[in-house]
């Protein structure tokens, strides 16, 4: 993870209320070059580290378009550096709004403006006109979409029934 995603991930956890609790699953949480399980630790939040391999700062294995929970099982479902290696992001997209209770948030920030890097594989640059697709096409309200630095950030709510 690079200084300007820690940076805006690290502005979104903050930006809850001081007294908010919830569950958050990051989806491609394995830890290379830094996680951010601590962030969410230090506000009292319960973590839950998801990845298609197993490895450090991986709590749960998984295929990518088929998470192992319960539909509206978490208050925040969020990614950092991951977007760009998904094949099929559109239904990447989809399956982590579902796993998203009525009023949470997904959180993506994925890298725009980088260099090639396969980990296994490299397929995309989403901009932000990209990423506001995205996210309605799963369902989801925009909160943001905006490119900061070489990264573009999207948060979705997932609308009340």
């Amino acid at each position: 993870m690079h200084d300007n995603s820690r940076r805006l991930i690290t502005e979104f956890v903050g930006s809850f209320p001081e007294d908010a609790r919830g569950r958050v699953l990051d989806v491609g949480s394995q830890d290379i070059n830094g996680n951010i399980a601590g962030l969410w630790h230090e506000h009292g939040w319960q973590y839950t580290g998801l990845d298609i391999v197993a490895g450090l700062n991986v709590d749960v294995v998984a295929e990518p378009y088929s998470y192992p929970f319960a539909g509206g099982a978490f208050d925040v479902v969020m990614s950092v550096n991951v977007a760009e290696h998904v094949e099929d992001v559109p239904r990447w997209f989809v399956e982590c709004a579902r796993v998203l209770r009525p009023g949470g948030l997904l959180c993506v920030v994925t890298p725009n403006k980088i260099a090639y890097h396969a980990y296994p594989i490299d397929c995309w640059r989403i901009m932000k006109d990209g990423m506001a697709w995205l996210l309605r096409r799963s369902g989801l309200e925009i909160v943001t979409c905006d490119h900061v630095g070489i990264d573009t950030i999207g948060i979705g709510r997932k609308p009340a029934p």
